[in-house]
C-alpha cells in the first residue's frame, strides 16, 4: 500500500478515511519498500531496505493512535576490520495524532487524509543503526602496521615501537 510521492520516492501513507470509519476499531496497514532518504546522511552505510513496515491504527475520539514496526537489514562496514556487516534490524513505532491544529502536547496535527510516516520512519531508523557496526563484539581489527585483518591470521609485526613519551609508563608496569 505504499504510494509513489515526488521524484518516484516511495511513501508510507495511512489513509485516515479506512481508520475514520471504524471508531474504536484497530485497522492494520502493511507496506515494503525501500528508503531512498537515507542516502543522503553520509555514514548511514551503503544499504538498508527494503523495509517492512506494520502499523496498527486506532481512531478514538478525534486522536489516531498508531503502534507498529519497521524491520529489516543494513549493510555496511565493520567500523575495526572493515568486513562487510549485515545485521537485521526491528523498531516500535508508537506515534499519537489528532485531527486538525490542536495542541501538539496531546498529538501530532493531521491536515487531510493522509499520514505519511516516510519520515517518521526514516528517523526511527537512523537512530536503530549502531554508530560504530561491528562484525563481532570481540573483533581485533587491523594491524596498524601492515593492514592485516587480525581476526584472520596474526602478522608478523612486532610490537617494539614504544613511543618515547610513554617510555616512563612502561617503567611502572615492570616488577622491581
Amino acid at each position: 500500500m505504499g504510494l509513489l510521492g515526488d521524484w518516484g520516492k516511495p511513501m508510507f501513507r495511512l489513509d485516515l478515511n479506512a481508520v475514520r470509519d471504524r471508531q474504536g476499531q484497530p485497522v492494520t496497514f502493511g507496506f515494503r519498500g525501500e528508503l531512498p532518504e537515507l542516502d543522503r546522511f553520509e555514514g548511514a552505510g551503503p544499504g538498508v531496505g527494503p523495509v517492512d513496515v506494520t502499523v496498527t491504527v486506532t481512531y478514538l475520539e478525534g486522536l489516531f493512535w498508531l503502534e507498529g514496526t519497521v524491520e529489516g537489514r543494513f549493510e555496511t562496514e565493520c567500523a575495526r576490520c572493515l568486513e562487510p556487516v549485515r545485521s537485521p534490524f526491528s523498531i516500535m513505532l508508537v506515534e499519537k495524532y489528532t485531527l486538525g491544529p490542536q495542541d501538539d502536547a496531546v498529538g501530532t496535527p493531521v491536515d487531510g487524509d493522509f499520514i505519511d510516516l516516510t519520515q517518521r520512519i526514516v528517523e526511527s531508523v537512523l537512530l536503530a543503526l549502531p554508530m560504530k557496526p561491528l562484525c563481532n563484539p570481540d573483533c581485533l581489527g587491523l594491524c596498524a602496521g601492515c593492514g592485516q585483518v587480525l581476526n584472520k591470521a596474526a602478522c608478523d609485526c612486532r610490537p617494539d615501537g614504544v613511543d618515547p613519551r610513554l617510555a616512563e609508563l612502561g617503567k611502572l608496569l615492570k616488577p622491581e
